[in-house]
């Protein structure tokens, strides 16, 4: 990963197919679970209950979000009370012995329940939500919709996630996007 330390990247995964999405995130919950991270994840419900028969003794440390109550309540209260809150939500955790949290939001599910403006104001400002923190966020796009059909993820949502992320897990790690490009 990045120093080993990820709170406070904001970054995005890529996938293609259900089984290159379940190689990656079980990899990437593992070590966050050997970090002693609490693991937030936000998907379409198959993908989620699929994910979690094969964490095995890892599922204990994941837990469902409601990132579409996260997005409806930022656009309703604002940057300041929605960061307010996802520091509450680190206090609880740390409490309970966890060193931070990980945020896992599976964007085309998230789109379908709010909406590309809505999610999109509020992917522009996790990294500054999470500055400081001991929160990262991945959020993970379908590839494959972009490549074959574009109905959810489109030009727009990926240049803007290109634009906003500044971190990719690429080969299992966590790179700063300019590194990718050596």
């Amino acid at each position: 990963m990045v120093d080993n330390n990820i709170f406070g990247c904001h970054s995005s995964f890529y996938y293609c197919g259900l089984g290159h999405l379940i190689i990656n995130m079980y990899k990437y919950i593992r070590d966050g679970v050997d970090r002693r991270e609490k693991i937030y994840i936000c998907t379409d419900f198959t993908v989620y209950f699929k994910l979690s028969r094969y964490l095995g003794r890892y599922s204990e440390h994941v837990e469902y979000f409601d990132a579409v109550g996260m997005i409806n309540y930022y656009r309703e209260m604002g940057f300041d009370s929605t960061r307010i809150k996802l520091s509450e939500c680190v206090d609880r955790n740390t409490e309970k012995g966890y060193a931070g949290l990980r945020f896992i939001m599976q964007i085309d599910y998230v789109i379908s329940q709010t909406s590309q403006k809505d999610f999109l104001c509020f992917d522009k400002n996790i990294s500054h939500m999470i500055s400081g923190t001991k929160v990262s966020f991945m959020c993970i796009y379908d590839f494959e919709d972009y490549l074959n059909n574009r109905d959810i993820i489109n030009n727009e949502i990926v240049k803007k996630s290109y634009k906003n992320h500044f971190f990719r897990l690429f080969c299992g790690k966590l790179r700063k996007w300019n590194k990718l490009l050596i």
